[in-house]
């Protein structure tokens, strides 16, 4: 349903002949590859698809050497596919058309050339000015799988970026950042249902803050709950945003980027992290390159993110990639209460631009809607259980 990367497919043609040459007839890596893969495409995935190998290997041997659970193995077996998730996709993909095409040659090689793309959702390209990889509702930024919620401990498995800063907000949500995409607590709970969290809520909830002259009241085990009138009471709370922290990126960012964000949702109580947001910010100069226009860079999240999206233009320098209106948005232009039913995308995308005429970009980023939203269920109907245990 959603479109693999517009690069991937231009490469199709030179790429799949590099990949039955290197992973071989049954998956297996090979000494000669077939060079007609970029020097860097061929050197990252030929390095990762022996990490992976070696990853899965090394669990196998603490298997026989009685160091490791068989329950444990498979949970471990899911940090080697994170950590290489271009390799396991592929190699998944790649088992699938085996299976299904038992006998038949052509759709045995036309299977494959479909599986070669999945490849590149590992792979981080500075050279690259769109750093996602989306296909089949599964959402990847800069080589990183932003799809699955992981315990804290395992952020260090993750390449290429430094975590910090969410392992200190799932000890001390005050810690955390509170922003982007906001959501009414009611979107959460019938009427019904919400009575009673408002009232745990109020618990639960510190001092009263005012921040840019909102009233806010932070409760740890949730997020922070915002009022736009100072009179209302807290069943009139306008906005709740959840606890977030990004890991940062620690390697370069070539010659269009200054930085990377990995922003997690964390969840304080469990201990565990949701990905939420990945945002790539861009070096401020003129674009000379079609590809690092801002025009460019609208039409790929389109494109990327598939069937219905439009842009849709909320302030001056923000321009939403989105499959739904955008009705209810804040102060800044920043869409509200996506997680309202129906729940219509999965993903949300935005192209910041420097608002100079030039088409300089500021930021780009892509947020997962459907990690957002599985998350505030949880947390909500989480306290609402714990309410009624207590009475």
């Amino acid at each position: 349903m959603r479109l693999i990367m517009h690069r991937c497919l231009v490469n199709f043609a030179l790429v799949f002949s590099s990949f039955c040459c290197f992973f071989g007839e049954h998956g297996n890596a090979q000494t000669t590859p077939s060079t007609s893969l970029l020097p860097m495409q061929l050197t990252v995935i030929q390095q990762s698809n022996e990490d992976y190998r070696k990853c899965r290997e090394g669990l196998v041997g603490k298997v026989k050497g009685k160091r490791l659970s068989k329950e444990r193995f498979e949970k471990e077996l899911k940090t080697c596919d994170r950590k290489f998730s271009g390799i396991a996709l592929y190699k998944k993909c790649k088992k699938e058309v085996v299976e299904k095409a038992v006998g038949d040659k052509r759709a045995m090689e036309n299977g494959l050339e479909l599986c070669g793309p999945y490849l590149n959702a590992g792979i981080f390209d500075p050279e690259q000015t769109f750093p996602f990889f989306i296909d089949r509702e599964q959402l990847f930024f800069a080589g990183i799988d932003m799809n699955r919620t992981i315990p804290v401990q395992k952020l260090s498995s993750i390449p290429n970026f430094k975590c910090a800063r969410p392992r200190s907000a799932a000890k001390d949500p005050g810690l955390g950042e509170y922003f982007l995409f906001s959501n009414d607590p009611k979107v959460f709970l019938d009427q019904a249902k919400y009575d009673e969290f408002e009232r745990s809520v109020r618990d639960l909830s510190g001092s009263v803050q005012v921040e840019a002259g909102r009233e806010s009241y932070m409760v740890s085990s949730i997020g922070k709950f915002y009022k736009n009138d100072a009179k209302q009471n807290l069943s009139s709370v306008d906005d709740l945003y959840f606890t977030t922290a990004p890991c940062v990126f620690s390697g370069q960012g070539g010659k269009y980027f200054s930085g990377f964000s990995l922003y997690y949702l964390v969840d304080s109580v469990e201990k565990s992290v949701t990905p939420y947001v990945g945002i790539a910010f861009f070096k401020s100069q003129k674009s000379a390159h079609d590809s690092s226009k801002a025009s460019f860079l609208k039409d790929e999240m389109v494109r990327n993110l598939g069937e219905g999206y439009s842009i849709v233009h909320t302030s001056r320098r923000l321009f939403f990639a989105t499959s739904q209106e955008l009705t209810d948005v804040d102060s800044e232009g920043y869409p509200k209460n996506l997680c309202r039913e129906p729940r219509k995308q999965d993903f949300i995308g935005l192209v910041s631009d420097l608002g100079k005429g030039d088409e300089s970009p500021n930021y780009i980023l892509i947020a997962n809607l459907k990690n957002l939203c599985t998350f505030g269920d949880r947390v909500v109907q989480r306290v609402l259980k714990s309410t009624s245990q207590s009475h």
